[in-house]
């Protein structure tokens, strides 16, 4: 679950083993349990406590921009899934899969291309050739 705190004056506190959201019209509790990231955009605070919860509790807190495109980051030291990841990718490229995965990939690609170019082919169009049918 992502937890976005984007309204101007939100504010996000620990308590105990989770966080308290508190606005203009009330606090609401949410267990850190489920939590994977936290979005905090410009105008909303976040305490200490929360972060150090966060990063316990290996939930990656990121600030936003108005846009909504991250400027920054905070995420636990710990070594988490991401090595495995890395290794489970490198040992994929060694496998009989990897090749039947490229061919695949690379057939979807010719397929949706093939597709544009069919969308683009219009009669109305002079540099445009004209539509075939197939035989059947």
């Amino acid at each position: 679950m992502e937890l976005i705190l984007n309204t101007y004056g939100v504010s996000l506190n620990r308590d105990n083993e989770g966080f308290v959201i508190s606005t203009a019209d009330g606090k609401q509790r949410i267990p850190a349990v489920g939590i994977d990231s936290i979005q905090i955009s410009r105008g909303a605070q976040i305490t200490s406590d929360a972060v150090m919860l966060a990063i316990e509790r290996e939930i990656e807190v990121m600030f936003m921009d108005r846009s909504g495109n991250p400027i920054g980051r905070i995420w636990s030291p710990k070594y988490g899934s991401i090595s495995t990841i890395r290794k489970g990718q490198l040992n994929f490229t060694y496998s009989h899969n990897a090749v039947d995965w490229i061919k695949e990939v690379l057939l979807k690609k010719i397929e949706n291309q093939q597709a544009l170019m069919l969308l683009f082919n219009t009669d109305d169009h002079p540099m445009c050739l004209p539509k075939r049918t197939l035989p059947g």
